[in-house]
């Protein structure tokens, strides 16, 4: 677990950062610690904090995953359902695993992703992306998918994590489509990096919490439990998107900033505009 490290001497809070603007210390609670928005953050002036609230774990059952990139490969899909990196990188395995060697993307198939990241990784592979809607959100995918391809009876592949939104799948199989959900990932709560976020807000050593994924909130919200009210509107919050806003709202935590877009990039650009008001 890495500590609550404050400001350098030649860098105290309160001193500007990239383009005047206050630098803030940020909880960043993502599972990752050292990826992309904990250096973005560096790179705008803040000072971001790990603080993972969740942990990524291989799915509890591999097997449904294996069946499920075999029967891509076989040509057996119409459509590849991409939500996250996650999802990639373990679709990514499988497939390396059951071809036993090199594979090549079957002919015809789509591949749906929803955020750049997202398709930047399936690129990477070999599964160039053929839509992505143009704000990153399951909603709109739903909204764009009609005029993609006709749905009904269209095969889809949705790896994703064990407890995903049930939005995307019920949607697209009330339109007709037939979808093959598959385990990738688990995210996993873990309490103590909850408490110890809990702690770090009590003591004043944060100044500001992003929050990336509606499980975050979640256990955030069961670690606040108990708290005094004031400490729970007492650090400014930040969603990634509107899915995360909601499960904030849900849960009891205070109205958060949303990012916009609902990126990494986009969440800087929230810390930026939340720090502008503190100065």
């Amino acid at each position: 677990m890495s500590p609550v490290e404050p400001f350098s001497d030649d860098s105290p809070l309160g001193a500007s950062g990239a383009e005047g603007v206050r630098a803030l210390r940020v909880a960043v609670t993502r599972p990752l610690s050292g990826e992309r928005l904990e250096n973005l953050l560096r790179d705008a002036g803040h000072a971001p904090v790990h603080f993972p609230l969740t942990r990524i774990e291989a799915p509890s059952d591999p097997r449904p995953l294996a069946r499920g990139a075999r029967a891509l490969l076989r040509g057996e899909m119409d459509v590849l359902l991409l939500t996250s990196v996650r999802a990639v990188r373990s679709l990514a395995q499988a497939l390396e695993t059951v071809a036993e060697g090199p594979w090549r993307r079957p002919e015809g198939l789509q591949v749906w992703v929803i955020g750049d990241a997202t398709g930047a990784a399936a690129a990477r592979m070999g599964l160039v992306p053929d839509r992505i809607p143009e704000h990153f959100v399951a909603e709109q995918l739903l909204e764009e998918a009609s005029s993609w391809a006709r749905l009904d009876g269209l095969r889809i592949l949705f790896p994703r994590a064990a407890a995903g939104r049930s939005l995307l799948p019920e949607t697209l199989a009330r339109a007709g489509a037939t979808v093959t959900l598959v385990e990738a990932y688990r995210s996993v709560d873990d309490g103590e990096e909850a408490d110890r976020l809990v702690r770090a807000m009590g003591r004043g050593e944060l100044d500001l919490v992003t929050l990336t994924a509606g499980s975050q909130a979640r256990v955030l919200a069961r670690a606040m439990r108990g708290t005094r009210p004031a400490l729970r509107c007492a650090v400014p919050m930040v969603a990634i998107g509107p899915a995360t806003r909601m499960a904030m709202v849900a849960a009891g935590l205070p109205e958060p900033t949303v990012a916009a877009p609902h990126t990494v990039e986009g969440v800087v650009a929230a810390v930026k505009t939340v720090a502008g008001g503190l100065q």
